[in-house]
């Protein structure tokens, strides 16, 4: 088997038809930010092109191969760690063929794995709102209001540091793709739809300031976000870090159903 060096673009397709396998039909922003500056390899035997694979930072992104060589996954799996000298591996659960195959190896290998955090989706197409807590409303904030939704998204420190630099949330807000929590008429939190590259998914990043906190905001405010997403015909996602409790609760108590598992992998 040969690993050939080649550009993100030149494995699109294979990507798209990964994804298409999933359950949840979509990467994560984060992964697609991971997977930008990855490197990529065609998967060849012989004049036969059998798959693809992403590797970064010594750790195995995305890998796949082709139906005819599915009977081989597991094979093929290690002679790509064993190749590229990896140490790491990140698969999500509703992958089933690298799920099973990085499974196998690391049970095979003695290696660590770990849950990295679930993956909830709207899979009943039916969204329970939640209750609106007093004096509260949610609209979607302009672009002359766009600074003060970046002083309220940068407090929140699980949301990425790129999607709130002013350039990308005045550009959110001329989207429509920016929300407001307003109390008694005053900013308080804010909410950033975030699209994702296929099948209309996209994923909410929420920050409430402190102040106004542990009084159901959040959950209002993703709440009637979603709906508007919704009414846009967008799919929803939500992920969360494996001992981050409030997405989840958020996920659950709107009807979310948890779709998958991201596993994190390391040789010990």
């Amino acid at each position: 088997m040969d690993l050939d060096p080649v550009s993100l673009a030149d494995v699109v397709a294979l990507r798209r038809a990964k994804v298409d396998e999933l359950r949840v039909r979509t990467f994560s922003w984060g992964h697609e930010k991971r997977a930008a500056s990855a490197r990529a390899y065609r998967l060849r035997e012989g004049h036969a092109e059998i798959g693809y694979v992403l590797a970064s930072d010594g750790a195995l992104l995305e890998f796949a191969v082709t139906p005819a060589w599915r009977g081989r996954a597991n094979d093929t799996l290690t002679a790509t760690l064993h190749a590229l000298e990896l140490k790491e591996m990140r698969a999500r659960t509703d992958d089933g063929l690298t799920c099973e195959a990085a499974l196998a190896f690391a049970s095979r290998e003695r290696w660590d794995v770990r849950p990295a955090g679930p993956i909830y989706a709207l899979e009943t197409g039916v969204l329970r709102r939640p209750p609106r807590p007093s004096l509260s409303e949610v609209r979607p904030i302009g672009a002359a209001d766009a600074g003060h939704a970046v002083s309220i998204l940068e407090q929140d420190s699980s949301i990425e540091p790129e999607l709130y630099e002013s350039e990308a949330v005045t550009l959110a807000a001329r989207e429509e793709r920016l929300f407001g929590a307003y109390r008694g008429g005053n900013l308080v939190g804010a909410a950033l739809a975030v699209p994702l590259p296929t099948h209309r998914y996209t994923a909410i990043r929420p920050a409430v300031l402190p102040a106004h906190r542990r009084a159901g905001l959040a959950t209002y405010l993703v709440g009637e976000v979603s709906q508007a997403l919704l009414l846009a015909n967008r799919r929803l996602i939500a992920e969360a870090d494996v001992l981050d409790r409030g997405p989840r609760r958020i996920a659950e108590h709107l009807g979310l159903t948890l779709a998958a598992q991201r596993l994190r992998i390391r040789a010990l």
